[in-house]
């Protein structure tokens, strides 16, 4: 495990990352955190913040770690969850049918009740949760559970987490602003998803879906990411797709729902200080500032300057990591 860990930390700095929000296990709380210590001591510079499979909850809950805690290097993170299932297998849970399927209205992975339990149990502790929400249905009762955790017990601090957030609506979208939740969206998923999304959910449904615009304007703090490996790591494709809303052949045209594109700083600030908000670390990195982590990269042209369709072709040339070359390409 540590070797293959090291291996993909190696790959995912060639593709000018300098921190990751895994969600991965390697046999229990402790056997995990053991691999990423060694991988650092090995000389791997990637910086983690270690979302935790709820699985192990019982193993955190017994120590006196955090999220939070950790230092530069390695950070204990959020409590993952999930909600609910996939948009493409028709299990993500809608609050009404699929358009394609009207028998079928996805699935909880758990049941509402519980989802609450386990959100009010990670809240209670002082953990984080980010919850895999798909569905409007999964949002909407993922929103009740956080919301229900913050009254019972205010923590306006932690900062929980919504991943994905596809299909919403514009009830959803206030109350996502009034819980006080971080969008954790992977804006990578249009490229392929818009050939079958607006079939699964129809046009109206659609009009709400991956709307990161409407999230921006509405106030909700948006993290990029990948959901790799489910979709390549690579951060400049999911910038490519979040300004200009095409698949990678540059189809169609004129954008799948191009109201919600948004601006090339505004995607290039997802997935930098985007990502450093949804960990607390705002203040340490995401921008290059005195007193921040030097973590940067070098990238082959300014993507401020090429084509919004030339961004996904950009090459990273080098990765900085604390001030150190952590890749150079050969």
């Amino acid at each position: 495990m540590l070797s293959a860990t090291e291996e993909g930390m190696r790959y995912l700095l060639s593709k000018g990352i300098t921190s990751i929000h895994p969600n991965d296990g390697y046999g229990g709380f402790a056997g995990t955190l053991e691999v990423y210590i060694k991988a650092q001591a090995d000389g791997i510079p990637l910086r983690v913040y270690w979302d935790i499979p709820f699985d192990y909850m019982e193993e955190v809950a017994e120590t006196p770690l955090r999220t939070g805690d950790g230092d530069d290097y390695l950070r204990v993170g959020a409590i993952k969850m999930f909600a609910d299932g996939s948009l493409g297998g028709r299990t993500a849970a809608l609050e009404a049918p699929y358009s394609d399927d009207p028998r079928n209205s996805g699935i909880l992975v758990v049941p509402e009740e519980e989802l609450r339990r386990r959100v009010y149990k990670a809240h209670s502790l002082g953990m984080q949760v980010a919850v895999h929400a798909i569905g409007d249905r999964a949002v909407r009762v993922s929103l009740e559970a956080i919301s229900d955790a913050q009254s019972r017990l205010p923590r306006k601090s932690l900062r929980h987490r919504l991943v994905h957030t596809q299909i919403l609506s514009p009830n959803l979208i206030t109350e996502m602003r009034r819980v006080g939740v971080v969008a954790d969206v992977q804006p990578k998923f249009l490229t392929t998803d818009m050939r079958w999304a607006q079939q699964r959910v129809g046009p109206e449904r659609m009009r709400w879906s991956y709307s990161w615009h409407t999230m921006l304007k509405a106030g909700i703090p948006l993290a990029g990411g990948s959901d790799s490996p489910v979709e390549p790591p690579d951060p400049l494709f999911g910038v490519y797709a979040a300004v200009t809303r095409k698949d990678m052949d540059g189809c169609p045209k004129g954008a799948f729902y191009p109201n919600e594109r948004i601006s090339v700083e505004e995607a290039v600030r997802m997935f930098t200080v985007g990502g450093a908000y949804a960990a607390f670390e705002e203040d340490q990195k995401g921008s290059l500032e005195p007193g921040k982590l030097a973590d940067f990269v070098v990238l082959s042209d300014d993507p401020f300057r090429v084509s919004p369709e030339a961004i996904k072709d950009l090459e990273v040339l080098m990765t900085v990591v604390g001030g150190e070359v952590a890749y150079q390409k050969p």
